[in-house]
């Protein structure tokens, strides 16, 4: 029998929840590590919709990117998801930050995705990737590029001037590297969550800088990591969440 507690130090061998940001809330923050599982649902976050596909799969685990409890509860209320969750049965592991700086973990994924070559960590903690493109290409043509592998359903792009062929990406919110790639020879950013003096930045800097958005930069970590459930526990049904969608309504 496989417990919630194996899972959890499966996840932890590759991404280990002690390298976390000290804000960031991970590991096994809903249930109990003694459970035995009988499914598990992967998912960047652990959705009303997530949670009913999960329990009518008959799946009492969800492995999350984004913390199910991120600030403190001052009530639980009947309809919240984790109350819901917590009522079904279902336990919750969730690998924040420390997916992202694990070695095969979000920026990694993200670098593949948009087939980055020899692509290294950007910053020393290993936040981030920096790579070559498959080809050169202009601004513009990067920008579509992202969106087609990425499958966003829109994005926003400071397009300077000239031929990109090194490429720095960050899952989620990275407009503050935007000097550390520039310093290391990238002629773009590729992340999301980008400030408005992110983009002024960018432009004085004459860097591309391109915001794919956070759902469609750490969306691509789901499928190699249950991928690597499945490879760990074969005898277990795991599969990443049908529901796990953008919520953004994009014009």
């Amino acid at each position: 029998m496989t417990t919630v507690g194996d899972i959890y130090r499966c996840i932890d061998s590759f991404a280990p929840f002690a390298s976390a940001e000290s804000w960031d809330n991970v590991g096994l923050l809903l249930g109990d590590s003694a459970a035995v599982v009988t499914g598990i649902v992967t998912a960047l976050d652990l959705t009303a919709d997530v949670l009913n596909e999960a329990a009518g799969l008959g799946a009492n685990l969800v492995v999350t990117h984004h913390p199910v409890i991120f600030d403190p509860l001052k009530r639980l209320e009947s309809q919240s998801v984790v109350y819901r969750a917590a009522r079904l049965g279902v336990h919750v592991i969730s690998a924040h930050t420390s997916l992202d700086l694990a070695p095969e973990g979000v920026n990694q994924a993200l670098a593949e995705a948009l087939q980055l070559r020899d692509p290294a960590p950007l910053c020393e903690d290993g936040l981030g990737r920096i790579g070559l493109l498959p080809l050169p290409m202009g601004a513009r043509a990067l920008a579509e590029f992202v969106k087609r592998r990425l499958n966003c359903k829109g994005l926003r792009f400071y397009a300077a001037p000239g031929q990109i062929d090194c490429v720095a990406v960050c899952g989620g919110a990275g407009g503050s590297l935007l000097a550390e790639a520039q310093s290391q020879g990238a002629q773009a950013l590729v992340t999301a969550d980008v400030k408005h003096s992110a983009f002024l930045d960018a432009k004085n800097r004459g860097i591309t800088l391109v915001d794919g958005g956070h759902f469609a930069t750490e969306n691509v970590i789901i499928a190699p990591l249950t991928a690597r459930l499945k490879q760990h526990f074969p005898q277990l049904p795991v599969q990443a969440s049908e529901c796990s969608a953008e919520v953004t309504d994009w014009l």
